[in-house]
């Protein structure tokens, strides 16, 4: 009969072999584990899904601030020689930091990234989708300076290249917000009131350099070149002038003879192009 008192020998030689291999499978699994700091919301360290990418079509930059976590952003113009340049990647989770008013604590959260770009490029609209009217007509009132920038070049997309027809309807948008600017600038210039005529603004003459419009209250200041022929001021880029003596001068004779200026006959030998190519 076994005796009740007994008590298993830690330092016997089966307590030791079975104390050896816990060890070592403990350890088997312990191994490939790191520490963590599991204080903080998972959703930090999650890889993001997708991406959602800005786009810029319209040759000037914009800032937009969201303290404290974003101070600034800043996307870059659009070169001239391009149709879109793409200035922001977002994660389809972007995680923001805020302070509990009742604790004091710093806390995580996490956003629907399609709703933070929209938010980025057009707060007065509330929802994710920026291909409805940009501001509804009760909600005017809140589109105030650069606030709604999706009617002034930059759209947001998933597709990498954008879609064509994306690009389409953003200019068309751009092109109606400029419309409407050189409108409001005609009406207060031509108002004659000092006040009105302050409301015009950078983003008014932008407009103006986008369709080349020719107003009194758009005024480009150009320092002339001097013509290589004459010696007289010209326009920059002028393929011919006419000089103070009333006489044509030809900068490019074959723009000249184009546009009509001149005729065919009077170009001089060395100047005949269609010669040159024989």
């Amino acid at each position: 009969m076994a005796n009740r008192d007994a008590v298993a020998d830690p330092k016997s030689p089966i307590a030791l072999q079975q104390s050896a291999v816990m060890t070592q499978r403990e350890n088997m699994v312990l191994l490939p584990f790191t520490l963590q700091d599991f204080t903080q919301d998972a959703n930090i360290s999650r890889p993001p899904d997708y991406h959602i990418f800005v786009y810029n079509i319209a040759p000037r930059r914009f800032e937009i601030r969201r303290p404290p976590n974003f101070p600034c952003i800043v996307f870059g113009p659009c070169p001239k020689e391009k149709e879109y340049v793409k200035v922001g990647m977002f994660p389809n989770i972007v995680n923001e930091k805020w302070v509990d008013a009742d604790t004091g604590e710093t806390r995580n959260r996490g956003i629907n990234g399609e709703r933070f770009v929209m938010d980025l490029l057009n707060p007065v609209s509330l929802g994710v989708d920026m291909w409805n009217a940009p501001v509804s007509p009760e909600r005017a009132w809140l589109d105030q300076g650069t606030d709604d920038t999706t009617r002034r070049g930059l759209f947001f997309s998933t597709d990498d290249p954008p879609k064509s027809e994306h690009i389409r309807m953003t200019r068309e948008r751009m092109e109606a917000h400029y419309k409407q600017l050189l409108q409001q600038a005609d009406q207060a210039y031509m108002s004659n009131d000092v006040d009105q005529r302050r409301t015009i603004g950078p983003e008014h003459h932008m407009a103006a350099e986008y369709y080349h419009a020719k107003s009194a209250w758009h005024v480009i200041a150009e320092i002339q070149p001097q013509c290589p022929n004459c010696g007289e001021f010209t326009s920059s880029g002028a393929a011919f002038h006419r000089n103070s003596m009333g006489f044509i001068c030809v900068l490019d004779w074959q723009k000249a003879v184009k546009a009509g200026a001149v005729k065919r006959e009077d170009v001089p030998e060395e100047c005949r192009w269609w010669e040159a190519k024989k």
